[in-house]
């Protein structure tokens, strides 16, 4: 089975950083950049401010050198790749187990700054290791979720949810919403992930930040989702 690893993430990218004729970029919003790739099925933007990183393959970014508080867009194909979460970076630059990622739906990343590889867990196993065999049919978010839920509590121990499976749109697709926190490193993070699935295609955004200021951000945060859309 082939693995795709990308910065939840998120997420589980994290914490790394923690349409055609008619698409939004006809313009770029007022006080926003565009940071996806010109390549991408996708436009992304964020405020002026934010810092944009694409040195893992992950279109994200965060909000400054003292704050790492994150955000990440991915889109993959749902097949029988083995697929990890990105989640975003950490206030101090240090990564946790997306996006996304996050559901090994980004790229899970490390305690440093670069996306999680096969790198033996404390038990000697490895991300492969612990990744159950073969790929179910996944034709709902519902059904994504629940197959790598388990993934993110056998990494986030504590894992808890203020949201799950909030209806809402992304890019103008049906998705789905999860907030939720938990400990890396000794650190208290809070994740947003948004899920959408269209045409055998997953969407996943996520933003990540620890506890004491995820609230700071949301009002940016929320209108960086609104002008995610597709080519």
């Amino acid at each position: 089975m082939k693995k795709i690893i990308a910065i939840f993430l998120l997420i589980v990218c994290g914490v790394g950083l923690l349409s055609a004729c008619g698409g939004r970029d006809a313009y770029v919003p007022s006080g926003f950049q565009r940071v996806s790739h010109d390549n991408a099925d996708y436009y992304f933007y964020v405020p002026n401010g934010w810092i944009p990183d694409l040195a893992t393959g992950v279109t994200a970014a965060y909000v400054s050198a003292k704050d790492r508080s994150s955000v990440s867009f991915m889109a993959f194909e749902v097949d029988d790749t083995l697929i990890q979460a990105t989640v975003g970076s950490s206030q101090n630059g240090e990564s946790a187990p997306d996006s996304q990622s996050a559901p090994d739906s980004e790229a899970l990343t490390s305690d440093t700054d670069e996306p999680m590889t096969d790198e033996p867990a404390t038990d000697g196993t490895t991300a492969a290791d612990t990744l159950p065999e073969g790929l179910p049919e996944i034709t709902t978010v519902e059904e994504y979720w629940a197959y790598y839920e388990g993934q993110f509590k056998a990494t986030f121990s504590d894992l808890a949810y203020s949201v799950n499976g909030e209806n809402m749109m992304l890019a103008g697709m049906k998705a789905k919403k999860y907030v939720y926190t938990a400990t890396v490193t000794g650190q208290t993070y809070e994740f947003m992930q948004v899920v959408a699935l269209k045409a055998g295609t997953v969407y996943i955004f996520t933003y990540t930040s620890t506890e004491d200021v995820f609230d700071s951000h949301l009002e940016e945060v929320n209108a960086i989702i609104g002008y995610i859309s597709l080519k």
